[in-house]
């Protein structure tokens, strides 16, 4: 009897996959990174608290100057995390995204730019026009990131607002304002999938 040492492990992809466990990785990462821009907010109020406080003999700030440009700022980038994605993820662009040619290459790639031959083998297994939304799916995950990170730059705005007037509670508006903005990014895939898929018969 042969006994192998370590244990004999089935390779990382099966011989054939489908869209949905590709998809389903996509909403995965997706939302790790979604997860880490939302707790950011968190981190960015503590930060204002530790670095507004200021030695009691310093002149009071001024803050009359760079209140309004970095108020300015907040709305414009709230604005864009509004707009932005829903521009992304618009019948024309997701009808766009999946009229290139699909590369599989690009799905493939480890987080260091090397490509993982087991599921690049497993990619490539796919009917490349029933793997058209994973285009659709890379489109929504841009938009989500860039959503989240717009929103997230109103805090910022927020922040440096707050440790310039060495005032905490000048952040609580702005990071009230980015939470909004991110939870209205929530990664949902399937109804873009489904749009995708729509758009695809047409």
């Amino acid at each position: 009897m042969l006994i192998h040492w370590p244990p004999l492990r089935e390779p990382p992809y099966p011989r054939r996959v489908t869209i949905e466990q590709h998809l389903s990785t996509t909403q995965r990462t997706t939302l790790i990174i979604y997860a880490g821009l939302f707790m950011s907010l968190v981190t960015y109020v503590v930060v204002a608290f530790v670095l507004s406080s200021a030695p009691g003999d310093l002149p009071p700030p001024a803050t009359s100057s760079i209140s309004a440009p970095l108020t300015l700022a907040a709305i414009v980038a709230g604005g864009t995390s509004v707009l932005l994605p829903r521009w992304l993820l618009s019948d024309a662009n997701i009808k766009l995204a999946m009229d290139k040619p699909i590369l599989f290459e690009r799905f493939a790639r480890r987080p260091d730019g090397s490509t993982d031959p087991e599921r690049l083998r497993a990619l490539q297994l796919l009917d490349p026009a029933s793997a058209k939304p994973l285009l659709a799916a890379q489109r929504w995950t841009l938009s989500v990131i860039l959503g989240a990170a717009l929103a997230d730059a109103v805090a910022i705005c927020g922040l440096i607002l707050t440790i310039i007037s060495r005032d905490p509670s000048r952040i609580f508006p702005f990071v009230a304002a980015a939470a909004l903005l991110t939870v209205s990014h929530f990664p949902r895939l399937a109804p873009v999938i489904e749009r995708a898929k729509q758009l695809q018969r047409l």
